[in-house]
């Protein structure tokens, strides 16, 4: 993983490049159980450069047994934070793939009216995330909460629904 490909996806998960975003839902935040196998820190290293410090660092807790807090926080040049995403959101399984639906913690206490929708699992003790691409949604005509999970239900294994590449992520100590 180059650095540059490192803050692609950092731009992807943080909503400014290609991921998909939306009002729909996959499933209601009600029905939602959250995993303690997904709470915890995370890294993101350069997979050529394993010993240079993560270029981003994924904190994830659980709020109340439904919901996460996900924060996203990139490494400057020297490894020092440079900037962070807090977010709120839950995961939805779809035909027992899990799908995390993320909304942005603005600090002006606003509440976005969209979501980042993303495919994460847990493969071999990593984390893996993988971003839907906003091309693939763009021509279809989603007018409720069950034509995009149908939508998704019958793409699961689509690479056109999905951008290019995962983000892997290993534990990482308490910080």
């Amino acid at each position: 993983m180059r650095p540059t490909f490192l803050l692609l996806c950092a731009l992807s998960i943080l909503g400014i490049a290609g991921c998909f975003e939306t009002s729909l839902s996959l499933g209601p935040a009600s029905g939602a159980k959250a995993d303690p196998a997904y709470c915890g820190n995370w890294d993101v290293r350069d997979k050529d450069h394993p010993d240079q410090p993560p270029g981003v660092h994924i904190i994830i807790r659980n709020l109340d047994g439904k919901q996460y807090y996900v924060e996203w926080i990139e490494s400057g040049k020297d490894g020092e934070p440079s900037k962070s995403q807090r977010m709120i959101g839950y995961t939805v399984d779809v035909k027992g793939v899990s799908f995390a639906q993320l909304r942005d913690l603005p600090e002006d206490g606003s509440i976005p009216d969209k979501h980042l929708v993303m495919r994460v699992a847990l493969k071999d003790s990593q984390l893996v995330l993988r971003n839907l691409d906003d091309k693939f949604f763009k021509d279809k005509t989603l007018q409720a909460d069950a034509d995009f999970r149908r939508l998704v239900e019958e793409n699961l294994d689509n690479a056109a629904m999905y951008d290019e590449g995962e983000i892997v992520a290993s534990r990482a100590p308490a910080k």
